[in-house]
């Protein structure tokens, strides 16, 4: 076995024991849903997401030299939101959920990571790694 395929085991490894705490994580938290009846709430937000910029080049025939200019792309959040809103509503949203919902917005993250999990060990068995599950 080469370095190189030690040292990406290794980071594979890193990546499949931050998947299991996640993973554990979350099912502590299903599992507090389940027991008590909650006031759940839901909240998504992103970083402020600037406006992409993209080069392109144009050929003018009075100027023989090409010259770069930049253009403003907007986002997606940029076409998207009121421009009523606050600043801080264009990167919050907060709503109340019942603990059904709750339990299958996590079953569905649950799912997501032990699928990402499952993968990574696909890796490390190619890698020669015996891995029990």
């Amino acid at each position: 076995m080469h370095i190189k395929s030690l040292k990406k085991a290794n980071t594979l490894l890193q990546q499949l024991e931050a998947l299991d705490k996640e993973i554990i994580c979350i099912q502590k938290y299903a599992q507090v849903i389940q027991d008590q009846h909650l006031d759940i709430q839901l909240e998504l937000s992103h970083k402020k997401v600037e406006a992409a910029v993209a080069s392109f080049e144009t050929y003018d025939s009075e100027f023989p030299l090409s010259r770069m200019y930049q253009i403003q792309i907007p986002t997606f959040f940029d076409l998207m939101r009121d421009r009523k809103e606050t600043k801080e509503d264009k990167e919050k949203c907060k709503m109340e959920i019942s603990e059904v919902i709750a339990l299958q917005v996590l079953g569905v993250m649950i799912a997501h990571k032990e699928a990402e999990r499952m993968s990574i060990i696909n890796q490390l068995m190619a890698y020669g790694f015996e891995v029990n599950v």
